[in-house]
């Protein structure tokens, strides 16, 4: 994976990754005063290691849901309503500052007869002895897979830091991310 961060003055940062280019904007406080921002790209995997947490699970339109761990909990013909489900896990990136455990909280509103529709939630991804990651998620889930973006800042090490993902979940894959951190 190809890894490239750079500076340039005042308020423009280029970011190359593999074959995608990201342009960031520095802030306006970075501006005022010429301090370029530096932006560095990362890629991850995520392991979702121990059995989610089952969270709120309601079935408008239907009868209650099933008992089961995993989905379908619903009836055809119905929507399936998650709420703080949990799941946590082992997150390895090209980037030490984004590699450690991770928690997900996730809300979904779906179609139960396709899997379909938007889900949502919150993020913390622990770095041991230096930081962590905080922050919010959204995107779509097609039945067998989803994209979606994490936006979050950074505590302890990280702290004033920012992070953007785009990541990718497929049944029986895991979770594939790419994104990059903005260093003011």
């Amino acid at each position: 994976m190809e890894k490239a961060s750079t500076r340039f003055g005042p308020g423009i940062v280029v970011l190359v990754l593999g074959a995608g280019c990201f342009v960031a904007r520095a802030s306006a406080a970075d501006q005022a005063i010429g301090q370029p921002s530096r932006v560095t790209a990362f890629a991850a995997e995520t392991w979702y290691t121990a059995l989610p947490q089952r969270g709120d699970i309601r079935c408008p339109g239907g009868g209650p849901p099933s008992d089961a761990l995993m989905p379908p909990w619903c009836e055809p013909g119905t929507k399936t309503l998650v709420r703080d489900r949990v799941l946590s896990g082992v997150m390895q990136s090209s980037e030490p500052r984004t590699t450690g455990f991770c928690s997900v909280t996730m809300n979904m509103n779906l179609e139960s007869a396709t899997f379909t529709g938007p889900i949502w939630g919150t993020f913390r991804w622990d770095v041991a002895g230096r930081g962590t990651w905080e922050g919010t998620w959204t995107g779509e889930f097609n039945g067998m897979g989803a994209g979606y973006r994490y936006v979050g800042h950074g505590t302890g090490e990280f702290a004033g830091m920012q992070i953007e993902a785009y990541a990718v979940w497929v049944a029986g894959k895991g979770e594939r991310l790419s994104g990059h951190i903005v260093e003011q």
